[in-house]
């Protein structure tokens, strides 16, 4: 009789743009996608019925413009357009670059002749593995465009959530309960590792 050896498991960070691309960006398994979505978004659950990753290849109008590649281009039931993007270094003009894509998604959606309505509310999710606000300590935030006086919204056509991973808290120290204490227990646990 001969004896196995038992393998352990490897586990490889989802930084890793491969490992990240190939558990959140595959078209024929959307379940990981959809439970980081629902974790980090308030949608509602009907956009989850179909989830279809799409061409990470933004249009260039010219051929002197800059060409941009999202990490994962996603698309929800209802149209919606989503940017997933992981950055592992810190890179000065991240945000920019964020409000870049995000506006390509937007002017990507209508030609000509079309009605401004036929546009499609964009989202984008930055999950930067660094601290990008450090005089904030929430590794969860949600940003739209609203009046600078009374938070009234000036269009929901945009969001950008950015997810720091730094500012996940260590389990080790025992989270209890809160659906917020979850979400980060989620990251923790199942959203950042692959198992080979």
């Amino acid at each position: 009789m001969k004896i196995r050896k038992k393998r352990k498991a490897l586990f490889v960070p989802l930084t890793y743009d491969y490992v990240f691309k190939g558990v959140f960006g595959d078209r024929k398994d959307t379940e990981s996608l959809e439970q980081l979505l629902k974790a980090v978004l308030d949608i509602p659950a009907q956009e989850y019925e179909k989830i279809s990753i799409l061409n990470p290849f933004l249009k260039r109008a010219f051929q002197k413009d800059k060409q941009g590649i999202l990490d994962i281009k996603i698309e929800t039931k209802s149209g919606k357009i989503i940017d997933l993007e992981m950055q592992v270094e810190k890179l000065n003009g991240f945000c920019v670059r964020i409000v870049y894509y995000q506006s390509k998604l937007i002017t990507d959606q209508i030609v000509s002749g079309d009605k401004y309505e036929k546009i499609n509310q964009t989202i984008s999710i930055a999950i930067c593995n660094y601290v990008l606000f450090p005089n904030n300590t929430e590794y969860l935030n949600r940003f739209s465009i609203l009046n600078e006086k009374t938070c009234e919204p000036f269009t929901e056509i945009v969001k950008y959530v950015t997810i720091e991973l730094p500012e996940l808290p260590n389990l080790r120290h025992g989270w209890q309960g809160t659906n917020k204490n979850r979400t980060r227990a989620h990251f923790k646990i199942t959203g950042f590792y692959a198992t080979l």
